[in-house]
């Protein structure tokens, strides 16, 4: 991650799969003291849904895939990942990108293919380097499309750019 960033989970979650943050408790948190905001003013938060889904590898089989929904300041506050290929999702739609390095390892993550889970049908319309971190084995997409997909009411987790070390401790 980035030390500048605090990842919001519920109270006694040990990862990101297994918190809920409600949509009521993520509308509060741009607000808080202490969360920085971005040149135009905007707070530097993401609500992230994180989702694993099973997908077709290129030789044969079957794995475990990790889809992340983020909102869109997310990728800023990700600046160790970088977009490689194609361009990146568009808010809304049922876009995502892959890492690269998936891309090399399961089937339809091409950019310009389609894969289907969860019943609807998602175009790869980017492939994204994650800086040698997790991000290298995650599909992104939009969080709130996320949430529709899969069928989620909540988010995983938050993540906030913080001002200061005293705002992450608080």
């Amino acid at each position: 991650g980035d030390p500048r960033n605090v990842l919001i989970v519920r109270k006694g979650s040990t990862a990101e799969s297994s918190s809920q943050v409600t949509r009521e408790q993520f509308r509060l948190i741009p607000y808080r003291p202490g969360v920085a905001k971005d040149a135009q003013g905007r707070p530097l938060v993401s609500a992230d849904v994180l989702v694993l889904i099973n997908l077709p590898r290129r030789e044969s089989g079957e794995a475990n895939v990790l889809m992340r929904g983020i909102s869109p300041l997310g990728m800023e506050l990700r600046p160790q990942v970088r977009l490689v290929a194609g361009r990146w999702f568009v808010p809304g739609k049922r876009e995502v990108i892959v890492s690269r390095r998936l891309a090399e390892r399961f089937a339809h993550f091409d950019v310009g293919d389609r894969f289907k889970t969860a019943g609807q049908e998602l175009t790869v319309v980017g492939w994204l380097a994650g800086g040698n971190s997790a991000f290298d084995s995650e599909v992104w997409m939009d969080a709130d499309e996320a949430r529709s997909i899969f069928d989620r009411d909540n988010y995983s987790s938050v993540l906030v750019r913080v001002t200061d070390d005293a705002a992450a401790k608080s």
